[in-house]
C-alpha cells in the first residue's frame, strides 16, 4: 500500500470525524507521534489504525495525548522567573495598589501542572497581602490538550525531579508552597491550597478551539516548534485576541517573535507586549 494515500486518508477522516485538523502540526512530529500509536498495536497500516481509532473513544483520547508536550518541571528556565519576580511582578503591584483589581493569566499548554503553579507561587510572594484583603482577586487558567495531564495537574502532587530548579534557587518555597507526603518509599511534594485555588484546569485545542475570555498576561512556551507557520500565525493571532490592551504575552527561549501584533519587552526571556493596529503576523524558531 502507498503510505502517503493512506496517510492522506487518515488525515482527511480524522477530520471529518473529529475535527482534529493534522495539517496545522508539523508533518514529521505528526507521522512520529501516529506511528508511536500504531507500534503499540503492532500495525503499520494507517488504514488499520483508523478503524481502531473510529471504534474506541479510549483510543482515540490516547491519540489525543500523544500530541501534548509534557516536559516540564517548576520554574523551568530560572532567569525568567527571576525577572518576573523581582520586576514585572512589582510593576503591576504599583498598578494594583489602592484600588480593587483583577489579575487573569492563561497558561496555555500547561501539561501537569509545574508551569500554571510556579505563576501562582510568584503571585503569592508579591501579591499575597492584597489578595488576602480582597483587593485583588486572581484567575490563572491552565489548558492543555492531554487529559492525563490535566487530572495530574488538578492533583498537584510531584516527585522531586519536578523541583530541582526550585531548590536550587529558592529552597524556601519549598516548605512555604509544598507539603511532604511519603507514598511508599518515595518522597511526594503536594501543592497548598492557597497557590492550587487560583488555578482552574481546563481541557482546551489550543489550534481549533477558541478561548472566551481576557487576559493580563499568556504563557505559551515552547509550543511553537511543533506547528506549521500557518498554525503558528493562528496562534499568536488569537493570544493577540485573548489580551488586554498592553497584556502581555511569553513564549519559550527557542522561540522568536517576529510580528506587528507585538514588541519586544524583554527579547532575552522572550516576552512581548501586545500593540495596537497589526499589520501582519509570523513567528519562527531560533
Amino acid at each position: 500500500m502507498n503510505q502517503n494515500l493512506e496517510f492522506n486518508f487518515f488525515k482527511k477522516k480524522l477530520l471529518e470525524k473529529y475535527g482534529f485538523d493534522l495539517s496545522l502540526y508539523n508533518q514529521n512530529y505528526v507521522e512520529r507521534r501516529i506511528k508511536a500509536r500504531m507500534m503499540f498495536y503492532n500495525i503499520d497500516s494507517y488504514y488499520k489504525y483508523w478503524e481502531i481509532l473510529e471504534s474506541d473513544q479510549k483510543e482515540y483520547e490516547n491519540f489525543l495525548n500523544t500530541f501534548a508536550i509534557n516536559v516540564t518541571e517548576f520554574f523551568r528556565d530560572q532567569t525568567l522567573w527571576e525577572w518576573l519576580l523581582n520586576d514585572l511582578f512589582v510593576e503591576i503591584r504599583k498598578k494594583l495598589e489602592n484600588r480593587f483589581s483583577f489579575l487573569k493569566i492563561w497558561s496555555a499548554g500547561c501539561s501537569s501542572g509545574e508551569e500554571p503553579y510556579s505563576i501562582g507561587i510568584l503571585i503569592y510572594e508579591k501579591f499575597f497581602d492584597i489578595i488576602k484583603s480582597n483587593k485583588l482577586i486572581v484567575k490563572i487558567t491552565a489548558t492543555d490538550i492531554d487529559e492525563d495531564a490535566l487530572k495530574k495537574a488538578e492533583e498537584g502532587l510531584y516527585k522531586k525531579e519536578s523541583l530541582k530548579t526550585l531548590l536550587n534557587w529558592r529552597k524556601d518555597f519549598l516548605e512555604k508552597y509544598f507539603t511532604l507526603e511519603k507514598i511508599g518509599s518515595q518522597d511526594f511534594y503536594r501543592i497548598k491550597e492557597n497557590v492550587k485555588k487560583l488555578v482552574v484546569f481546563k481541557k482546551h485545542n489550543l489550534l481549533t478551539e477558541p478561548i472566551n475570555d481576557k487576559f493580563d498576561i499568556v504563557f505559551c512556551r515552547n509550543l511553537f516548534i511543533y506547528f506549521t507557520k500557518e498554525s503558528k500565525d493562528i496562534v499568536v493571532k488569537k493570544f493577540y485576541d485573548a489580551l488586554v490592551e498592553d497584556g502581555l504575552l511569553v513564549i519559550g527561549k527557542s522561540e522568536v517573535l517576529f510580528t506587528s501584533y507585538f514588541e519586544p519587552v524583554n527579547l532575552q526571556e522572550r516576552v512581548y507586549r501586545k500593540i495596537v493596529n497589526p499589520a501582519d503576523c509570523g513567528i519562527v524558531n531560533s
